[in-house]
């Protein structure tokens, strides 16, 4: 059964700080100690304890077509959600990409040497702060847990989905603990501003607006099914979720056809 979607918070609800105010103080204990590095170091080698697949398989729901494919599930369970999740996704990529090209902060391959540590994929050298892939995943977490709130089982395993995703960044060797928190600081406050925004928007052609979202969604389903993704060993899970979007999004278009009249 799918959970209720809930009435999105206001700024006066402290459920919409909580997260934040802990990125915010982990960030500030990481840099004020100076245990970016050696910390990046302690869970990159902790991670060779699972297999390289598992690590991309983790890594790729943070890329930003998959993020916004994984969308097509909530489509007809959570309209007001996907709505919402419209704005969040541009100011998620302000956020990624304001600050990514105005610190140029250099990635781990760049900086440390490869003996150090485990790579799993594409050494990526440049552009590291904030993590794009944890700010993705935190976005669609953060609106998931805005909107269903009222079910503690999908607050958990959105939580837990996005903090392992975060750190397969660190796994698979391409960014530093402070690059996470503040990718998912990003993430989770742009889901927050795009949920209050959209909090008593609800169109004045609604299903035209489904419509025209299911072709979006479909568009970027399509083009995930096509693409090789940047992890090999994730072949087979994004194909699965464009698959399975897809499908998802035929039957909310049947429905918006047939419940039309």
């Amino acid at each position: 059964m799918t959970p209720p979607e809930q009435t999105p918070l206001s700024w006066h609800d402290p459920g919409l700080w909580l997260a934040p105010l802990i990125m915010l103080l982990a960030f500030t204990t990481i840099l004020l100690s100076g245990s970016n590095q050696s910390l990046f170091l302690l869970v990159n080698h902790g991670a060779t304890q699972l297999p390289d697949a598992w690590w991309e398989n983790l890594t790729v729901l943070g890329d930003s077509l998959v993020t916004v494919t994984l969308l097509s599930f909530f489509v007809r369970s959570h309209p007001q959600m996907v709505r919402a999740a419209l704005i969040a996704i541009v100011l998620t990529l302000l956020w990624v990409h304001g600050l990514k090209p105005l610190l140029a902060i250099a990635r781990p391959p760049a900086v440390l040497d490869p003996a150090l540590f485990h790579i799993i994929g594409p050494a990526h050298r440049s552009g590291s702060f904030p993590s794009g892939h944890t700010a993705a995943i935190f976005t669609l977490a953060g609106l998931i847990i805005l909107h269903c709130r009222g079910t503690r089982l999908a607050i958990i395993m959105a939580l837990l989905i996005a903090t392992l995703t975060g750190l397969s960044r660190i796994a698979v060797g391409v960014h530093w603990p402070l690059d996470l928190l503040a990718g998912a600081f990003g993430g989770w406050m742009s889901a927050a501003i795009a949920t209050v925004i959209t909090a008593r928007w609800h169109g004045r052609h609604p299903r035209i607006t489904g419509l025209l979202i299911i072709a979006l969604l479909g568009g970027c389903a399509l083009t995930l099914l096509m693409v090789q993704p940047e992890y090999l060993h994730a072949t087979t899970l994004q194909r699965v979720i464009a698959s399975s979007a897809l499908f998802m999004l035929g039957y909310a278009t049947w429905r918006q056809i047939t419940t039309s009249g």
